[in-house]
């Protein structure tokens, strides 16, 4: 094997650490739809009894595997509350994964959608633009109420559509949800968010919140009206109380409107606009001289509230860290770190190659989607340039977005390392693992124990001596495709892995 200048291998390692990955950028203030939005409709829903005006059947198999699966926690125990929490989230997800950053800001900024978060469109200016606004407000959420009706008489709650959900674990799906409770809970989505998103006067509204122009540019205070601000999608502090309730005793009313059966459904709609006349009433008054009447920055839709969801901030603050820890400049300086580590070793450690076979163990985590690794195997050098290994790895798979922790799958592997570089023992190497991948628990349209494939690359890995018969394995660029189910609905679990390892001679 050729033998490089140690200048040459440590610049080569330098770039292939310093190389973009492909994870996602994970940052905290947009990563989570708020537990708060589901909060107020539970206590709403506590405080008005349920709408639908059959009994509730219990949870069946697949919704107890969505509900598990699920980015949120509450205490649902029957499909058409889970639907309607689905409902409650959809607004602000269309469908998407909580950590789907850039997908979900085309979503937040799109013009054509600012009318489902009471906020004012892209034409929407000065007095003539909050009273504009107001009326696209009403209209959405008249619109979703007017779908959840259906045309039966009482609604019907058995009736489905189609919508698409993302799991923690099992991904993006389609799965048949409740169109009455579906649509209910975007309705009210809507309704809270005219809390959040205007200035109150009274029960109504004297100034709408503006994004689109704020995130596009262009945005002018005198005719654009107030900005939207993180701060005023909050649920805690003083300020934000009544808002919340008030945001709360609305989203009584409104199921209260709809569920009430007299009237038949010209009665609920009658109901539905008398609340609507009185929550999105325009008040003049509030103008960019007066501070838009204070504008008060609480409010409560996307970041959450404290208390319940604190630790799932606190979870996320840490996970966003650790992303930001294994930036480019700093994984660049982790590997000049092992160089010079290496460089210090004894020539006699530095020269020292383990012997034919090894046992191998080793640690790995994902941040593309969360995922961690134990990993134990038997490796047999075959010659200078090749080894190969068999190993077995437990796989658990982890939210990104809540302190969540599932079996995940059970792989088993052969691999083939190609080592490129051998310097004093310090190797530059690319390796390949093939094996079986097996499911540990249940998923939806996914059945613990099923089997599949594993398929995993290590683009360029190293391996530093560290004492006589023990080495360092380091794999910065790491894929990984676990894929424990071919049949029905495959189900794909990739990860972009950094792992450490430690090898002893045998």
């Amino acid at each position: 094997m050729s033998k490089w200048n140690p200048i040459a291998v440590s610049l080569i390692a330098l770039l292939a650490l310093a190389a973009p990955r492909p994870v996602q950028a994970f940052t905290v203030s947009t990563a989570i739809t708020s537990g708060c939005h589901e909060a107020i409709a539970l206590a709403a829903l506590d405080s008005a009894g349920p709408p639908w005006g059959l009994p509730a059947p219990p949870l069946g198999e697949q919704e107890r595997r969505v509900l598990a699966d699920l980015p949120l926690d509450a205490p649902i125990s029957d499909p058409w509350t889970l639907a309607f929490l689905i409902g409650i989230r959809n607004p602000d997800l269309h469908g998407l994964g909580d950590t789907d950053l850039v997908e979900l800001a085309a979503v937040h900024g799109d013009p054509e959608t600012q009318s489902d978060h009471c906020l004012r469109g892209p034409m929407d200016e000065g007095i003539a633009g909050d009273l504009m606004s107001l009326l696209a407000c009403r209209a959405t959420l008249r619109d979703e109420v007017v779908r959840a009706l259906g045309k039966s008489e009482p609604p019907n709650p058995y009736e489905v559509e189609q919508v698409d959900v993302t799991l923690v674990v099992r991904g993006k799906l389609r799965f048949p949800l409740s169109r009455f409770a579906f649509r209910l809970g975007r309705a009210m989505h809507t309704l809270q968010d005219s809390y959040s998103h205007t200035q109150r006067i009274g029960e109504g509204v004297g100034a709408v919140d503006n994004m689109v122009d704020v995130l596009h540019g262009g945005y002018d205070p005198a005719q654009d009206g107030p900005p939207h601000r993180s701060a005023g999608d909050r649920c805690d502090g003083d300020e934000s109380h009544s808002k919340v309730e008030s945001a709360r005793q609305a989203s009584a009313e409104l199921l209260r409107a709809v569920g009430d059966a007299s009237g038949g459904m010209q009665g609920r709609l009658q109901r539905l606009d008398a609340l609507l006349d009185r929550k999105l009433q325009y008040v003049p008054g509030c103008t960019p001289e007066n501070s838009w009447c204070g504008a008060a920055l609480s409010g409560c839709s996307l970041t959450g509230a404290r208390g319940a969801d604190s630790g799932r901030e606190a979870w996320l603050l840490a996970l966003a860290l650790l992303a930001l820890a294994l930036r480019r400049r700093v994984r660049a300086a982790l590997l000049s770190a092992l160089f010079v580590l290496w460089l210090l070793l004894p020539a006699q450690a530095r020269a020292e190659t383990s012997g034919r076979l090894s046992l191998n163990t080793g640690l790995s985590g994902s941040m593309s989607r969360g995922a961690a690794s134990l990993d134990l195997g038997l490796r047999v050098r075959l010659s200078q340039r090749w080894a190969v290994s068999l190993s077995l790895e437990y796989n658990p798979w982890i939210s990104l977005t809540k302190p969540y922790f599932s079996a995940g799958a059970f792989n088993i592997y052969a691999g083939a390392d190609l080592m490129w570089v051998d310097f004093k023992g310090l190797i530059l190497r690319s390796g390949l693992q093939l094996g079986s991948s097996t499911l540990l628990q249940n998923l939806v349209a996914a059945d613990m124990g099923s089997t599949g494939i594993f398929l995993g690359l290590s683009v360029l890995g190293f391996t530093l001596p560290l004492r006589r018969g023990v080495l360092l394995n380091v794999d910065p660029a790491w894929l990984v495709f676990a894929v424990p189910q071919l049949r029905s609905i495959p189900l794909l679990y990739e990860q972009y892995r950094i792992g450490l390892g430690l090898s002893f001679a045998l």
